[in-house]
């Protein structure tokens, strides 16, 4: 889910990457640290134990 600033979590479309870091300068020697809050939204199941996957592909140019 994106946070628009100010404003309610929104969900991002279905299938549609969404770009959280983007950078013009090279990286520092031991990389670039960029942190995220996200929230998800579990529908109404059976008590049981959840979990989820964020992948991340950085590419360059």
């Amino acid at each position: 889910m994106e946070q628009i600033p100010g404003g309610p979590f929104v969900p991002p479309a279905l299938g549609t990457p969404v770009e959280v870091f983007r950078k013009t300068a090279l990286s520092a020697a031991d990389g670039d640290d960029f942190s995220h809050e996200y929230r998800i939204t579990i529908p109404f199941v059976r008590p049981d134990t959840y979990s989820g996957t964020i992948n991340y592909v950085a590419t360059t140019l």
